[in-house]
C-alpha cells in the first residue's frame, strides 16, 4: 500500500451487497479484530486516498508516530486510545492547537485529561482536521522502581523498591526468605539497566579486532585471554557473596538495589557433570572434597580418544574454565570436560616432508652444478 493510501477507511465490498470497513491502525495498535475482518471469496477491497489527519505529540505509549488519519466523529479520547494511551509520566493537562479557516490563526485549548478519559462527558471534545494535541511529560519524573526475585525464595516475584536506597537483605526478607533448597553459593544479583553498568572499552576494542579476519592472530596472549574470559562472563553481575551476607552476617555485601535488578537464587545442585571423552558421560552424585579424577573414574574412565592432558573444569558459580590440575576439589554443579584428542594427518605430514626433501635435494644439486662451473 502506498503512503498516500488510507489506512483507516478501507472498504470491503461483498458479493451479497454488504460493505465492511477496515481500520488497520486500530487493528495494529490496539489489536481490535473487528477492525480487520476476514476475507471471503469474491470480496473486492477498495483503498481510497488518505483523508485528513490529526497529530498527537508527547507522553503517549506509541510516541514514534504522530500523524493519524481522522475518521468522522472521533474525539480527543479516541485519538489518545489509538496512540496506545497515556504514559505514566504524562501530565494530567494537555494542549490542543487548532487552526482557524484562514490556515494561519491558531486557537489553543487546555484539556483536562482526567475528565476526558475517565468520565463520560456529555459534550465530548470532537476533533477537526489538522488538530494538534500536545501531552507533556512530568518534569524530573522517575518510573516506579521495582526488582525481581526468582528461584528459591518463599515468595518469588516483583517487589517495589526505593531506587538506590532499598537493600538486598530488605527485599529477601520481604520475599519470605530462602527455601531449604536455596544454593547461596551460586546466587546472583544482575543489574539489567544498562545505564547503571559501566562500559568496558577494552573488551569492545578486542571484540572489534576479533571480528576482522586474522584479528585474533594480532592479539597478545594476555589480550586473547581477557577477551575469552570476558566473553564467558555476564558483565551485568554484581560481585555479591550471598553466603557471607546471609550466613556470616557480613553487611558489606548488603548492596543497595536499582530499578530492574534481578535477584536469582538457584536450587542446590547435588551432582557434578562429566562431559566429553569418558565411557559414561553424565551427572555423578556430588561427594564433598572429591577431586576431578574421582568423578572421571565414576564416569567409567577415559576413552581411547580422550585428551587427558587438556581436561577442563567449568565452575558452576563463575563459569570460569580451569585446568584439571588446578582444581583440588569440586563444588555441586561443576562440569568436567574431557576433550577429544586431535587426529594427526600422518599421510599429509609424510607428503609434505617428501615435498620439502625433494626441493632441498634439487637445491643441493643446483648448488653443486654452479660450483663446478
Amino acid at each position: 500500500m502506498i503512503k498516500k493510501g488510507s489506512r483507516r477507511n478501507i472498504r470491503i465490498f461483498r458479493r451479497n451487497g454488504d460493505t465492511l470497513w477496515v481500520d488497520l491502525d486500530r487493528f495494529l495498535n490496539l489489536g481490535d479484530l473487528n477492525a480487520n475482518p476476514y476475507l471471503e471469496a469474491g470480496d473486492v477491497i477498495y483503498v481510497p486516498p488518505r483523508g485528513d489527519v490529526v497529530h498527537i505529540y508527547g507522553a503517549v505509549k506509541i510516541g514514534a508516530r504522530t500523524a493519524y488519519e481522522l475518521r468522522p466523529g472521533e474525539t480527543v479520547a479516541d485519538l489518545i486510545e489509538l496512540a496506545g494511551g497515556l504514559r505514566e509520566d504524562a501530565l494530567p493537562e494537555a494542549e490542543l492547537v487548532r487552526f482557524k479557516d484562514d490556515g494561519i490563526t491558531k486557537e489553543r485549548y487546555t484539556l483536562d485529561l482526567n475528565k476526558i478519559l475517565h468520565s463520560n462527558p456529555k459534550d465530548p471534545f470532537y476533533l477537526k482536521p489538522g488538530d494538534q494535541i500536545f501531552i507533556r511529560h512530568i518534569p524530573n519524573w522517575r518510573p516506579r522502581a521495582w526488582v525481581e526475585v526468582r528461584g528459591e525464595v518463599r515468595k518469588p516475584g516483583p517487589y517495589p523498591i526505593e531506587d538506590g536506597v532499598t537493600t538486598l537483605s530488605e527485599v529477601i526478607k520481604e520475599a519470605g526468605g530462602f527455601t531449604e533448597h536455596a544454593f547461596l553459593k551460586k546466587a546472583t544479583l544482575e543489574r539489567r539497566q544498562a545505564q547503571y553498568v559501566l562500559p568496558d572499552p577494552e573488551f569492545e576494542r578486542l571484540r572489534q579486532i576479533s571480528s576482522v579476519m586474522g584479528g585474533l592472530e594480532k592479539m597478545k596472549p594476555l589480550e586473547y585471554d581477557y577477551l575469552k574470559t570476558r566473553s564467558r562472563e555476564n558483565r551485568n553481575l554484581l560481585a555479591v557473596d550471598f553466603e557471607k551476607l546471609f550466613v556470616q552476617g557480613d553487611k558489606s555485601h548488603d548492596v543497595v538495589l536499582r530499578y530492574g535488578d534481578l535477584i536469582y537464587i538457584p536450587r542446590k545442585w547435588e551432582t557434578v557433570t562429566v562431559s566429553g571423552q569418558v565411557e559414561h558421560p553424565g551427572m555423578i552424585p556430588f561427594v564433598e572434597g572429591k577431586d576431578p579424577d574421582y568423578y572421571i573414574r565414576r564416569a567409567g574412565g577415559y576413552t581411547q580418544r580422550a585428551d587427558k592432558g587438556n581436561v577442563q573444569v567449568i565452575r558452576a558459580r563463575t563459569q570460569v574454565w580451569m585446568r584439571k590440575g588446578e582444581v583440588k576439589s569440586l563444588e555441586p554443579g561443576d562440569t568436567i570436560f574431557v576433550p577429544e584428542r586431535s587426529e594427526h594427518d600422518w599421510w599429509g605430514l609424510i607428503k609434505d616432508a617428501s615435498a620439502v626433501a625433494g626441493q632441498l635435494a634439487t637445491f643441493i644439486i643446483l648448488a653443486r652444478s654452479i660450483a663446478n662451473m
